[in-house]
Parts: structure tokens; sequence; C-alpha cells
């Protein structure tokens, strides 16, 4: 069996992540993955959080996070 992937790209605050909740809110069935949430405050933005499907987050980036990656 051929498992589907689904990659949804886009300008920043175009809705990526409501469209994604919105989606997975609806389903019937399992499915697997993540999406990342901007970390803001004082319309601020901190850095990305990653979320997986099943209720898992982490630091992506931070602005508090020194390394040479950007």
């Amino acid at each position: 069996m051929v498992k589907q992937v689904y990659l949804l790209t886009g300008r920043p605050g175009t809705g990526k992540t409501s469209l994604i909740k919105q989606a997975i809110a609806g389903m019937r069935g399992k499915a697997g993955g993540f999406y990342t949430e901007e970390i803001r405050g004082q319309g601020v933005r901190y850095g990305f959080r990653l979320v997986t499907l099943d209720g898992q987050s982490a630091i992506l980036a931070h602005i508090d996070i020194h390394s040479p990656y950007r």
C-alpha cells in the first residue's frame, strides 16, 4: 500500500497552520506528521515550536538558543 504524503507551503501569515489544524480536527482515521507554530510575545516572533499530530511539542528555533545554525 502506498502512503499519501501532503506538503503545505506558502508565505508567512497565509493560514497554513490554521488549515492543518482544521483538517486534523475533521479527520476520521490515522494521520502522522507535524506542523510548526510561531512563538510570539508582545508582537515579536521569538521562534518556532514543532507540534506533532499526536500532541507532542518541542522548540525548533528560538532567539535564546545560541547556535551557528540559522
